[in-house]
């Protein structure tokens, strides 16, 4: 919007136009490295920096045999269309966590999506079975230790091996 309301009131390109908001960002603001978004376009300005630095190890996996996702077509428009159900143990882990080593764990459904501290990472598919979610089938948590971890913030995960010693996480938002 900005880039075409200058273009019209002024007669300025988008480039100009980029470096004047640029330029007042760093001078009068003292923003060191601004990221300029479009709401439109996801590859335009700053974007794909700002996802980069926000989500170090994501990257976009898309299937070329996919069909065009069309709001409102075929069956995504009717009623009978609702979003995941998830298990109470399962629900409570929803959202960011951190742990002492620097490692991020994004919680979606089932998926834990890891960022490592040096930008490696991976998905881990976690396991709910009778009222407790399994971490690499060597740590557990179950529905009472996930409620308290939704009041102090703090999730111990329980070794299953004798001798072992329980992960903690730390609510990250």
């Amino acid at each position: 919007i900005d880039c075409w309301n200058n273009l019209t009131d002024n007669g300025m390109d988008e480039a100009a136009t980029v470096a004047a908001i640029l330029h007042d960002f760093k001078q009068n603001h003292s923003v060191e490295n601004p990221y300029l978004i479009s709401n439109r376009d996801e590859k335009a300005y700053g974007m794909p920096r700002l996802m980069q630095d926000l989500f170090p190890g994501l990257q976009r996996r898309l299937d070329p045999m996919a069909p065009a996702f069309q709001p409102g077509a075929g069956v995504w428009g009717e009623s009978w269309v609702l979003p995941e159900i998830l298990p109470e143990v399962l629900a409570g882990l929803q959202g960011r966590w951190r742990d002492d080593y620097g490692a991020v764990y994004l919680i979606q459904g089932a998926c834990a999506h890891v960022t490592l501290m040096d930008g490696r990472s991976a998905i881990i598919q976690l396991v709910e079975m009778n009222g407790q979610v399994s971490w690499c089938n060597h740590w557990v948590v179950n529905e009472a230790q996930v409620r308290q971890a939704m009041m102090k913030g703090e999730l111990r995960w329980a070794p299953v091996a004798p001798g072992s010693q329980p992960i903690v996480w730390w609510w990250y938002d």
